[in-house]
């Protein structure tokens, strides 16, 4: 490949994100990308250092723990960086074209942002979500992201043509903004997961236990009758 010419952040700023290896099978890609966003938003923002296993704990908690279906879409990652932040001072937003509207969130923003790839639009990583931070346009203007992927790089270039969505932190600017340099907000960050959510699996699993206490020998009497009959 043709040398690149980078614009966004600088990649060293994320070399510290690099043993964030996601390990769990399925994936829980979506908890990652998440986790490091938050890291560094708050790094950038306060200067506090967020404890790495606490952190992603907590995001696995509302990203990938409690949701009813198989995978994590951009909706979920989304809900579960506005139950981090508690719509202070951020929230997050989503969208599809990554290849459109990413460059320009990252000269706007100067923050990276979350991007998914797709199998079927050809990426090795098949459906995964990345960080990306930076961006840069080949000689045929094939737009590149350069990104940390949670798989041990945190300077991977992938094509943005494998790219379908995206999630990313918007500033919300408070009356108080005006008269605070964001660099000395030290607002603690909340999680909080989908109680509601929470409440269905709970009252799920337990009708589930108490349809097992009726079975006799892993039947229904009902069952068992159609078959004496």
């Amino acid at each position: 490949m043709e040398r690149l010419i980078w614009t966004g952040l600088d990649e060293s700023q994320f070399r510290r994100y690099k043993s964030w290896i996601n390990k769990s099978f399925p994936g829980i890609c979506g908890t990652y990308c998440a986790a490091v966003l938050t890291h560094h938003t708050v790094l950038q923002d306060t200067g506090h250092w967020m404890s790495k296993q606490q952190l992603l704990n907590a995001v696995e908690t509302v990203v990938d723990d409690f949701h009813l279906h198989e995978g994590t879409f951009y909706w979920n990652v989304a809900a579960g960086l506005n139950s981090i932040f508690n719509f202070k001072h951020y929230r997050a937003k989503t969208g599809l074209i990554p290849d459109k509207a990413v460059p320009e969130l990252i000269d706007r923003y100067q923050q990276p942002v979350i991007v998914g790839t797709l199998a079927v639009l050809g990426s090795p990583y098949k459906n995964h979500w990345l960080l990306v931070y930076a961006y840069a346009y080949d000689n045929h203007n094939q737009l590149y992201f350069k990104a940390y992927d949670n798989h041990g790089s945190y300077k991977a270039v992938i094509p943005a043509k494998h790219t379908n969505a995206y999630v990313y932190l918007e500033p919300i600017l408070q009356e108080k903004d005006s008269q605070v340099n964001i660099e000395n907000r030290h607002d603690e960050i909340n999680i909080k997961p989908n109680l509601a959510r929470i409440s269905f699996l709970e009252k799920q699993a337990k009708e589930a236990a108490d349809h097992q206490k009726k079975l006799i020998f892993g039947k229904e009497w009902d069952e068992w009758k159609d078959m004496i009959i």
